[in-house]
């Protein structure tokens, strides 16, 4: 019985070593304060992401306006929006480009409209935000002499 037990223990261990490490979906949550609004009511927070940003869910408490930008340490804006209202959710994409660094399109010429006048449709190739390190929520409030919170959750696929 002892050996059996062993060698059914020493399986289950070699098929987690074995065994390949998958990730999911994550969040990442950024609350910050909203006080008034101009310049003294902007706020930030950065924390390390690692993953292809999937959504923004943006969630101002009620009567607050603001802008939110979402940015990596690469110099790269994800998101950007001013006068945000109310609860809303967001999926930011960017330009996919080829090889040579030009973005890829997919043409398709045909005849689009009731006139009958040919036009070139090209709609360009998006893909998700890989990011691979710090990146910083700012909040900016736009509502003067209401102070609440923002909280902004980054829907991350890692």
């Amino acid at each position: 019985m002892k050996k059996i037990m062993k060698k059914i223990a020493a399986l289950v261990l070699g098929a987690l070593i074995v065994a390949p490490a998958y990730a999911g979906m994550d969040d990442v949550v950024y609350t910050l304060p909203v006080i008034g609004s101009a310049a003294s009511s902007t706020n930030s927070a950065t924390y390390v992401v690692r993953g292809q940003i999937e959504g923004i869910y943006v969630d101002f408490t009620t009567g607050c306006t603001g802008t939110v930008t979402v940015a990596s340490d690469r110099g790269q804006t994800i998101f950007s929006k001013a006068t945000i209202t109310t609860d809303t959710a967001y999926y930011p994409r960017t330009p996919v480009q080829n090889y040579a660094g030009t973005a890829m399109s997919l043409a398709n010429n045909g005849t689009n409209g009731a006139d009958g006048v040919g036009t070139t449709i090209v709609p360009s190739v998006w893909e998700k935000f890989a990011v691979a390190g710090d990146v910083t929520v700012t909040v900016v409030g736009e509502t003067a002499t209401v102070t609440n919170s923002a909280v902004i959750t980054l829907i991350v696929n890692e």
